[in-house]
């Protein structure tokens, strides 16, 4: 990886005792991403999965061990074959191993919302419910 930055990638990486916390930009299905050489965008855990081997990414997916998608632990990674991959995430499975939203807030008995058999993030619900209305201000602002 020739022109890249790896102190500058760490430093958005929180290291708990297990997973590997991705700090910088997630992106909304909830994946780490990073401005690499060149200004390309590259999801964060395949950048940590090539570090931790060399350099080495495999074409296929990483599948997160943890089901933790902005986790960067290599040790939480594993090469499969796309249809692996889509059958470990299948809904069911997948709702039940997620311990936090896509965009980092854990699921917890404070912070989750459970209707009609699904869950819901407290915390961005209300923060699109903020820029809801405050889409609605500068609508009726501009109708004036």
């Amino acid at each position: 990886m020739s022109g890249f930055n790896e102190a500058m990638f760490w430093r958005n990486v929180d290291k708990t005792d297990s997973c590997w916390l991705w700090t910088g930009y997630i992106n909304k299905e909830g994946y780490g991403e990073f401005n690499s050489e060149f200004l390309i965008t590259r999801l964060a855990h395949r950048i940590s999965f090539g570090l931790d081997n060399y350099g080495r990414i495999p074409e296929r997916p990483l599948d997160h061990l943890c089901r933790n998608r902005h986790c960067v632990n290599p040790d939480h990674l594993e090469a499969v074959d796309p249809i692996v991959n889509t059958r470990r995430s299948s809904v069911g499975m997948n709702e039940a191993a997620k311990t936090h939203c896509p965009q980092g807030h854990p699921y917890d008995e404070e912070n989750t919302i459970r209707r009609g058999g699904k869950r819901y993030c407290r915390l961005c619900k209300n923060e699109k419910a903020r820029e809801d209305r405050a889409k609605k201000r500068r609508e009726r602002a501009d109708s004036e």
